[in-house]
């Protein structure tokens, strides 16, 4: 944290959650730990609110955990069942996918930003500022 990068863990199958936790008891992690959960790939776990459940379960509870947006063309379900089950964070952006639906490609991060807002919003939660993030992610504020 001396240098303010926060790292993420991606999880990309059920046993990296283990062996972070085995890691940790050698190693002492940055706290908070963050794990971003990546479903969806090619022979890995399938992106399902069942896998979701299944994962979030093996999470620690000083933990923090997120999903990313990975291949999604088709909607953002899997974004919002990760909120519902206790996600602190979702991840969007042309990292993960360009497409808005099926068939709509965007040309823009900043539309599936406000997506992705808007579902934030719509199911009772508030998005969080920068600051928010920084004080959630134990860094100092800035200058």
């Amino acid at each position: 944290m001396q240098t303010g990068i926060v790292p993420e863990i991606e999880v990309f199958e059920l046993g990296m959650i283990h062996n972070m936790q085995l890691i940790a008891q050698e190693m002492p992690l940055p706290t908070p730990v963050i794990y971003a959960m990546v479903l969806g790939h090619k022979g890995g776990c399938p992106a399902t609110p069942a896998t979701l459940a299944l994962f979030s379960q093996y999470i620690p509870r000083d933990a923090l955990w997120s999903i990313t947006h990975y291949g999604r063309r088709d909607d953002f379900s899997i974004l919002t069942a990760a909120l519902g089950l206790g996600a602190c964070m979702v991840r969007v952006g042309f990292e993960d996918s360009a497409y808005l639906s099926p068939t709509q490609r965007v040309e823009r991060n900043a539309i599936l930003i406000e997506r992705m807002s808007t579902i934030i919003k719509n199911i009772g939660f508030e998005v969080a500022t920068p600051e928010d993030a920084r004080q959630m992610f134990g860094l100092r504020p800035l200058p």
